[in-house]
């Protein structure tokens, strides 16, 4: 999706959803969007959270923490905060949120959307995740 130059960390970013979880990768630099994980089962989401971890070297998750337009938390955070605090338990890296407020509707808005398909806009979960990426490395400079 994009490049950051100076960025020695492997990224793993999540939009945690009640059904489904976007994915992203940070790889020397390179943001991409990566998967869709169904998180109705959370064994399962942290199944494929580790293995993602160990196989691509991540060293720190970014997850997109859902406030409001003001700032404040509501109940989608509460439900982020506690997935985090579930997955602290199995996966023993840095975890850190960002602010995702706007993530999906920038990635709507953006000229990504014009060369994606239709059905793939309604699935932006793993875009939204890139972006969470890009949040977190552009709050770094």
């Amino acid at each position: 999706m994009s490049q950051l130059p100076n960025n020695k960390e492997n990224i793993l970013g999540i939009d945690y959803g009640l059904v489904n979880t976007g994915i992203a990768i940070c790889d020397n630099g390179i943001v991409s969007p990566l998967t869709i994980i169904n998180s109705k089962n959370f064994n399962h989401l942290q199944s494929s959270l580790s293995t993602l971890v160990v196989k691509n070297k991540i060293n720190k998750i970014v997850v997109g923490l859902p406030l409001s337009a003001n700032g404040s938390e509501n109940p989608q955070t509460l439900k982020v905060r506690q997935f985090v605090n579930n997955l602290k338990k199995y996966i023993k890296i840095p975890i850190v949120f960002i602010n995702e407020y706007g993530s999906t509707q920038e990635f709507l808005s953006s000229g990504v959307v014009s060369n994606v398909s239709r059905k793939k806009v309604k699935n932006n979960d793993k875009y939204s995740a890139a972006l969470i990426i890009e949040y977190y490395l552009e709050s770094l400079n």
